[in-house]
């Protein structure tokens, strides 16, 4: 072959016109597509697990916990055959309570300090107690590790309910548990169909009626448990009453003890909605009169 026609061929390049590189790039992008696929099924599948042995530990915990909300015979909400008005009914799922098998609890976990069950809601779990506010956070009841934690009581609060103001927190869960539920208080009408909520504790069960809801900070003054002098809770109730979502019309008064119940929100990391409920009922016996 003569050299001229050498010289006449056209040269063949490796990846003509940059089509290597970019099929290359291309198989980069795919893979990296499918790494961050991959790693967020791995993520997904993960926190569904979390929450599926979450949901099922607290479920069989339940069993200690049973719930009474039929009226008794001859009630004034009901007659002696259980019969009664459909509002009667409505009234029966509010005042409905639980009785709670504290010795078995205690056996699984001793930091137990109560049970919050709210009648026809889906809020019903036990209430631990320790020497922080962190470990509850990231434990479920029975001390495995779970983003699910625990519904617990701030650690500088009296374990048996005594005092002015307490609080109890909870996670704000997709799937609905903890205190997942507890942002449906933030519309009115729900809250007239559920004005109430029961704490069951070793000594007694406590009724408290719903009085203030809201959105607020971490930071706020809400979070104030006790309190210098009589003025200075005064001030406080009239603070709750102006930051709640909407008038509830129940009266709160100085004399009043309450339960604060805390969850975070969606908005930011350091927006929390508050839940205060004032006592209404005191039963130190097994049996609960309506």
């Amino acid at each position: 072959m003569k050299k001229e026609d050498l010289m006449d061929e056209e040269p063949v390049l490796k990846g003509k016109g940059g089509g290597g590189w970019r099929n290359s790039l291309r198989v980069v992008i795919m893979m990296v597509a499918l790494c961050v696929f991959l790693y967020s099924a791995y993520n997904l599948f993960y926190i569904f697990m979390e929450y599926r042995d979450g949901e099922k530990e607290y479920e069989d915990l339940q069993k200690y916990a049973v719930a009474v909300e039929e009226p008794e015979a001859g009630s004034e909400t009901g007659g002696a055959d259980g019969t009664g008005t459909e509002e009667d009914k409505a009234d029966d799922a509010n005042d409905g309570y639980v009785e709670v098998d504290f010795a078995k609890l205690q056996a699984i976990n001793p930091e137990i300090v109560g049970w919050i069950y709210f009648p026809g809601v889906g809020i019903n779990y036990p209430v631990t107690k320790t020497t922080d506010n962190s470990y509850y956070l990231t434990h479920t009841f029975e001390g495995t590790e779970n983003s699910a934690g625990s519904i617990f009581m701030d650690f500088a609060n009296d374990g048996g309910f005594a005092d002015t103001n307490t609080f109890l927190y909870g996670h704000n869960m997709k799937n609905g548990s903890m205190f997942g539920l507890l942002g449906r208080y933030k519309k009115e009408a729900y809250f007239r169909e559920h004005p109430y909520f029961w704490i069951c504790t070793p000594t007694g069960k406590y009724k408290y009626q719903i009085f203030s809801c809201y959105v607020t900070d971490a930071a706020s003054k809400s979070y104030t448990r006790t309190f210098a002098a009589e003025a200075e809770y005064a001030e406080y109730l009239d603070m709750l009453r102006e930051l709640s979502g909407y008038d509830t019309g129940v009266d709160v008064t100085t004399a009043d003890r309450m339960v604060s119940l805390s969850t975070c929100t969606s908005i930011s990391e350091d927006s929390r909605f508050l839940v205060h409920g004032k006592l209404v009922e005191s039963v130190t016996d097994q049996a609960v009169q309506k």
